[in-house]
């Protein structure tokens, strides 16, 4: 029976192609089916054998055995290698002698992939180190710093008199990195009538108080405490007698550690003056002592 051409002259080498590949599965199936032909018969050979040695055996019992693959080499590989040492054999070898050979070879060739592949793993992990550097470094360059910069005062004064009534100030935290932070803290002012107590605890809180965390914006954001108050008539005092402290302490983190909280305690005198140029009243700060003036 003739085949039908194709009407598309475009198509018709694409369907050579397969028509010929279609006969050569068809030839495979053949094949494999002759082979399971003999196959067959093989066992049935086998079966009549075990009859004969015992009538009573049943044959159902026998599980049809498949081919464990070796673990250690692959299909072929020591096949292989033994033809290898036979082409290259000056002298008779015994069977045990060609396992030696071969499996002298197969170590050989083994023990140079490990060591290619050692290589290999060792540039990857040079070329892992160096990425991991390099972020590490920029993670360093860029990564929030909050530091304590001093504090912010307005000065507010009675509207009948204009004396001045009372000072509000707010202690400024700034972030210098290249990253936002997430940041909380807390800020006392207290008018020591007969001065700083030695005994004073300046990481505590005198009053209890709520502190919430807010996000500094990087490159100069800044975070100011809520504004603590110190009447007039304190600051005149503490030009005689007494001194006007303020402290406190704030936590921070950053984006790259989260959980790393860093914490910076202050501790501020004021010391009262009056201003050159208009004449009204100001507060100058000075640290009052290293100890408590940190950052870590």
């Amino acid at each position: 029976m003739a085949r039908r051409p194709t009407r598309d002259p475009y198509a018709r080498p694409a369907i050579n192609t397969l028509e010929r590949l279609h006969a050569e599965l068809g030839g495979k199936i053949l094949e494999n089916r002759q082979e399971h032909a003999n196959l067959a018969e093989q066992m049935r050979h086998v079966e009549s054998v075990i009859k004969l040695l015992d009538p009573g055996y049943s044959l159902r019992a026998i599980s049809v055995k498949r081919r464990k693959p070796n673990p250690w080499f692959k299909r072929g590989t020591i096949y292989r290698k033994a033809v290898d040492v036979l082409r290259t054999a000056t002298e008779p070898l015994t069977a045990r002698e060609i396992a030696e050979k071969a499996l002298v070879v197969v170590g050989r060739f083994t023990a140079l992939l490990f060591i290619a592949n050692a290589i290999g793993l060792f540039f990857i992990y040079e070329q892992w180190r160096v990425a991991n550097d390099a972020q590490r470094d920029t993670r360093e360059q860029l990564r929030a710093v909050v530091t304590f910069v001093g504090s912010n005062q307005i000065l507010t004064v009675d509207k009948d008199t204009q004396k001045p009534k009372f000072f509000s100030i707010s202690p400024i935290l700034q972030n210098f990195g290249g990253t936002r932070a997430q940041i909380g803290g807390w800020a006392n002012i207290h008018y020591f009538e007969e001065g700083v107590p030695q005994n004073i605890d300046l990481t505590k809180s005198m009053i209890a108080l709520d502190v919430n965390e807010i996000t500094i914006a990087p490159n100069g954001g800044q975070y100011q405490i809520q504004p603590l108050s110190v009447t007039a008539d304190q600051v005149e005092k503490s030009r005689e007698k007494g001194t006007i402290l303020l402290w406190g302490r704030a936590e921070w983190s950053d984006i790259f550690n989260p959980n790393t909280k860093h914490s910076i305690g202050f501790c501020t005198v004021f010391t009262p003056t009056t201003n050159t140029t208009n004449g009204q009243m100001i507060l100058n700060a000075s640290p009052y002592k290293p100890e408590c003036n940190t950052n870590k």
